[in-house]
């Protein structure tokens, strides 16, 4: 049996491809492992450095026995989630992991090497000399408001990042788990995220 980036293992009991196209399990399995284990998208996504996948998922003919399982699997671009339950979570395994619409999984990616020296939603703003505290907001970039403090700005991106999770885990309470939804609903922005 070839192995899919060293470690992945498909036994062939489901299909992997129908007309040509990799079916939706197949495609999120093998970006799951690629994105753990495959030295190119590790040098091109270093935040998945040392993630990895249990043993259970490390078989595709689990893998797809528990995605057809899961509230989202019928959703039209399911995306893989294994931070919402631990926040920076390293292991993508059937305990900690939902399937989410991208708009819901989008909420918490973060760009550690584009942040700079203040908390995350807050930059210096050198015109002005005061920060700014911005969130991205049903699809664009709002500015919350101005201050000389940037903790002052982190709170009101904070609080307006909360908002904003709450009104997309409305948007989606009927196509994703029941769970989901409330790790959502009670979801606590850090200045450490």
């Amino acid at each position: 049996m070839k192995l899919v980036h060293g470690v992945g293992f498909n036994d062939r009991k489901y299909i992997t491809r129908i007309d040509g196209k990799n079916t939706v399990q197949y495609s999120l399995w093998f970006n799951m492992v690629a994105r753990c284990y495959s030295p190119h998208m590790l040098k091109n996504l270093p935040t998945y450095r040392d993630c990895f996948l249990s043993d259970n998922f490390l078989d595709f003919s689990y893998f797809h026995e528990w995605f057809d399982n899961q509230h989202g699997r019928k959703l039209f671009d399911p995306n893989i989630d294994k931070d919402l339950i631990f926040k920076g979570n390293k292991i993508y395994s059937e305990d900690n992991c939902f399937i989410l619409p991208p708009e819901v999984n989008g909420l918490f990616i973060k760009s550690n090497s584009k942040r700079g020296l203040y908390p995350i939603g807050v930059n210096f703003r050198k015109n002005d000399n005061k920060f700014v505290a911005q969130v991205n907001a049903m699809g664009k970039r709002k500015t919350i408001g101005y201050s000389k403090d940037p903790m002052e700005c982190f709170l009101m991106y904070k609080y307006a990042k909360e908002k904003e999770i709450k009104r997309v885990a409305s948007v989606w309470r009927d196509q994703i788990s029941p769970k989901a939804y409330d790790l959502l609903m009670s979801y606590q922005v850090e200045i450490t995220d």
